[in-house]
């Protein structure tokens, strides 16, 4: 049996889209927090930018716009009750200087006494945490009813551009945009979930990422992800761009060496699903009633996934995908607790369509674990071990976490009596399990 190498992705929030704080990055923590400015410009001190990019692509934006002008059908009036709302985006938004934002007007209310209407812009820290905390910054938009043709307490139904060069927006590597507050009078669009699909259809085929890390009550304990597509364009500038991807290209090439011709298997939720992939039992038998969620109209081939993508780019070979939509770690009490990721752990073997021949199956190099979200939505119950390690010196840790995991084995039978509730009581011990259940299969 090959060498298991475990490439553990163990993630809280939708990746592809997935929040990163980096040590390098200053702390913004001790500033003043919901700062309402207007033209104010932002205090940071950041090299001109080099390179101008568009969130959305120039003919993405035009069929958007041109489906949006055609009718609402698509289209629904954001809801004051749950923003403001956010796009948890640190590869694209974050460490940029925001240049112009393009919005999808739904209606307009009444203007100011001034002929002015408001949109307000957040700046929000990308980790899950930080999008519960109060905004970093804020900035309240105006638009000029005569500069921008707006009737008042109209539909407008048409994207609307917004220079924000004097605003001198910049956001460091953690940081990303929340924008709409209750108060505002330009009412945004969105594409619901139950919507048309037309537009639905498109965005997700021709810019997938817009369709992802998606959240309402920003700045509020009751932050909710969403399947709702927030549908807004930018402007950008990154002074790095070019070394990126240069950083990037470099970097696969040095992987590829590694892992060129490995087998990959995934264990995951929703996010790592596509249909006749994840649910197809020629891979491995258990998985055919695997839950999907990516399916050829949300996404036209399976190497458009994150992971379909890193296999195609290390030229590797997929092995088995075990995800199932809305699936957690520890397990659902009351539904199914063997939907729990300790449980599919050893079902990550390519049995080639022959499950009763072991001689042929394939085991994998590599193992994607990218699963977490559905547990805290699902509110998993969390156990001691943070509170072990908390206040410990670092060179304990090792000691206290085998000690630890020890009692756990001592409990579980070596990992072959699994009860949840009984034997598996916490998130923690469902993680550390499929990790050691990994191993010994």
């Amino acid at each position: 049996m090959k060498k298991l190498l475990s490439a553990l992705l163990a993630i809280i929030i939708l990746l592809t889209f997935c929040a990163c704080n980096s040590e390098k990055t200053p702390s913004i923590e001790s500033e003043t927090q919901n700062i309402s400015t207007e033209n104010s410009g932002d205090s940071t001190n950041t090299p001109e930018p080099i390179t101008q990019n568009t969130y959305l692509s120039p003919e993405v934006s035009a069929k958007m716009e041109q489906i949006f002008k055609s009718g609402t059908n698509n289209f629904v009036a954001y809801s004051t009750s749950a923003c403001p709302y956010a796009i948890q985006d640190v590869f694209t938004i974050s460490n940029t200087k925001v240049l112009s934002i393009t919005i999808p007007v739904y209606s307009v209310k009444a203007p100011d006494a001034n002929g002015e209407y408001t949109f307000t812009l957040y700046v929000v820290n990308n980790s899950l945490n930080g999008l519960k905390k109060a905004p970093l910054r804020t900035y309240t938009l105006k638009l000029n009813k005569d500069t921008y043709g707006f009737t008042p307490d109209l539909k407008v139904t048409r994207f609307v551009k917004v220079d924000l060069s004097s605003y001198n927006i910049v956001l460091a590597e953690n940081e990303t945009l929340a924008w709409f507050s209750a108060t505002d009078t330009v009412v945004p669009a969105y594409i619901h979930s139950g919507s048309a699909a037309g537009a639905r259809a498109y965005i997700i085929e021709n810019a997938p990422w817009v369709a992802g890390g998606c959240f309402s009550k920003v700045g509020t304990s009751g932050m909710t992800p969403l399947t709702n597509i927030l549908l807004m364009d930018f402007e950008f500038s990154k002074n790095d761009l070019n070394a990126r991807e240069l950083e990037y290209q470099d970097l696969i090439s040095q992987l590829k060496d590694k892992y060129s011709g490995k087998y990959v298997s995934v264990l995951g939720d929703s996010i790592s699903t596509f249909i006749d992939v994840s649910n197809n039992s020629s891979y491995n038998k258990t998985i055919k009633s695997n839950e999907v969620y990516y399916n050829k109209s949300r996404m036209d081939t399976w190497e458009h996934t994150y992971w379909g993508r890193l296999i195609s780019d290390l030229d590797m070979k997929l092995c088995v995908n075990n995800s199932r939509s809305g699936k957690t770690a520890y397990g659902v009490a009351g539904v199914q607790y063997k939907d729990s990721s300790i449980f599919r752990a050893t079902e990550l073997d390519n049995d080639n369509g022959t499950p009763d021949n072991p001689n042929d199956d394939i085991a994998p190099d590599v193992i994607l674990y990218y699963l977490g979200i559905n547990d805290i939505t699902l509110n998993s119950p969390f156990g001691d071990l943070y509170k072990l390690l908390k206040d410990a010196p670092k060179e304990q840790h090792n000691g206290i976490v085998k000690a630890w995991f020890e009692k756990v084995l001592t409990a579980t039978g070596n990992g072959k009596y699994i009860t949840h509730g009984k034997t598996v009581t916490t998130l923690e011990q469902a993680y550390a399990l499929t990790f050691y259940k990994m191993k010994q299969a």
